[in-house]
């Protein structure tokens, strides 16, 4: 299969610069090489494919053909301690289809609708707290936004002390992911070994059972 065009820097170098700017990564090789590029995230990975055309995006998530479009396994790897090993996002072939069709039923017609208007509530409810004239930060509103829908659209959970714990624990975890730092250790785990303090993932998985 031929791939498209894309940065031709040394695979640790484009690993480092998308890890340290994504979006600056991801801006770069798009203006260079248009809306669908392969980039190379470490020379020990498959050579990733990013496509930004909505075009391009239907047709990778409507294919049915099980070996067109697979998810880089090697990759999936550093995802495995947020998504688990039966995420969808990290299926390929028969179980990716497997999977996502018992996720579509919750998507269609009148579930549909009603997402629409709990989305629509929990975000007037951030929107209230905003202040006239008082400058905010959108990033934090946003995250809080998507955590509520996940929470209680997604999970089924109602405002309440473990729903508040849930939406602490998973807000300070995607903060500490958002930091270069933190994700560098995604890809080179063996730098947090024997050092709980080091790993992203502690504070959310909880001690070791030998602690």
């Amino acid at each position: 299969m031929v791939l498209p065009n894309g940065p031709k820097t040394w695979g640790l170098w484009q690993m480092i610069h998308w890890i340290a700017r994504p979006f600056h990564f991801m801006e770069r090789c798009t203006q260079t090489y248009g809306s669908c590029f392969t980039a190379k995230l470490g020379d020990k990975f498959a050579p990733v494919v990013f496509l930004g055309h909505p075009d391009g995006i239907k047709t990778l998530l409507s294919n049915d053909d099980g070996k067109a479009f697979e998810a880089p396994g090697e990759l999936n790897t550093l995802f495995e301690p947020l998504l688990g090993t039966q995420s969808v996002i990290g299926l390929s072939g028969d179980r990716h289809r497997r999977m996502r069709q018992l996720m579509m039923p919750p998507f269609h017609g009148e579930r549909m609708r009603s997402y629409g208007q709990l989305i629509r509530a929990i975000s007037d409810e951030v929107i209230d707290q905003w202040q006239p004239e008082v400058p905010f930060q959108v990033r934090p509103a946003m995250q809080t936004i998507s955590m509520r829908v996940i929470l209680r659209a997604v999970f089924g959970l109602e405002d309440g002390p473990r729903y508040q714990k849930l939406e602490t624990l998973l807000a300070n975890l995607l903060d500490q992911l958002s930091n270069p730092f933190s994700v560098s250790l995604l890809y080179f785990p063996q730098t947090a070994k024997g050092s709980r303090s080091l790993e992203p993932l502690g504070a959310f998985c909880g001690p070791n059972e030998a602690d």
